[in-house]
């Protein structure tokens, strides 16, 4: 519930994305947008325009996900592989609290709270000069690392049984059960 932005840290499948989630729910920016933002999807330059906004025609930009995450929550998956450039440009526009699209000399205020999610130790890459150390240090002011469920089995029934409930609710389905040996099964797979 601070304000501090948050670090995930976790092997793949951890369940960050949903913390991420929950974290924006308990915050108080809950009434302004969880906006995503995937770092390993693509280009550096498209995945710059994404995140900044752009300039497209003299009269025409399109904000970045920076800007429409404004008031709440910017989740940055995979931060790892935010390019060192990109990297300290976000850094200067948190520090700041303003950032412009590209393209532009617009300067537009922005106020976001970053959730970022990373499966290496991005401590680690950032002493390897891997990651950009001026972001780093704002993102990992709050760090949480997500054990690996093979860590936490007893933990697969009440997970299952959760995900089960969301899905049948979201396609308006009468809720499934799972069967004990079937549980089972589950806690006992690598």
């Amino acid at each position: 519930k601070n304000k501090n932005h948050v670090l995930l840290q976790g092997e793949s499948g951890t369940g960050k994305k949903r913390m991420a989630r929950g974290i924006h729910q308990a915050s108080p920016r809950v009434a302004g947008p969880m906006i995503s933002l995937c770092c390993g999807d693509m280009a550096a330059e498209l995945l710059e325009q994404e995140l900044f906004g752009v300039m497209c025609a003299p009269d025409i930009s399109r904000p970045g996900r920076l800007e429409l995450a404004s008031g709440g929550t910017l989740f940055l998956d995979e931060i790892e592989k935010l390019p060192k450039k990109t990297a300290a440009a976000l850094a200067a526009a948190l520090r700041e609290g303003k950032a412009h699209r590209l393209g532009e000399m617009v300067v537009r205020p922005i106020d976001v709270r970053i959730i970022a999610d990373c499966d290496g130790d991005l401590k680690r890459l950032t002493e390897r000069g891997l990651f950009d150390r001026s972001l780093y240090d704002i993102v990992s002011r709050s760090v949480i690392r997500m054990p690996a469920l093979r860590n936490r089995r007893e933990d697969i029934p009440l997970l299952a049984e959760q995900i089960i409930c969301e899905l049948a609710e979201q396609h308006r389905m009468e809720r499934k059960r799972l069967l004990p040996e079937t549980l089972t099964l589950l806690e006992e797979y690598d």
